[in-house]
């Protein structure tokens, strides 16, 4: 069964989430230059909370993708 705590005690999504978050955070700087001059904070605010979300959504995408993957081929199984 998939879980989010399964995949971080085998070390999987840690990198991963730790490169989305710093992702979002640098995205934050080109939202605030582009979008909230033209369309103000509140659509700034919108976009940077859909951005996360969608960032979020790729960022469990990769660990899911991860996790499935079959044991035997990869280099240290999971132990049981």
């Amino acid at each position: 069964m998939f879980s989010l705590g399964s995949l971080r005690r085998k070390g999987l999504c840690g990198p991963v989430m730790w490169m989305t978050l710093m992702l979002w955070v640098c995205s934050l700087v080109l939202v605030a230059l582009v979008v909230v001059p033209l369309f103000g904070w509140k659509i700034g605010g919108l976009t940077a909370a859909a951005l996360f979300g969608a960032l979020l959504l790729v960022c469990l995408g990769i660990c899911s993708g991860r996790s499935l993957e079959d044991p035997r081929k990869t280099k240290n199984p999971p132990s049981p």
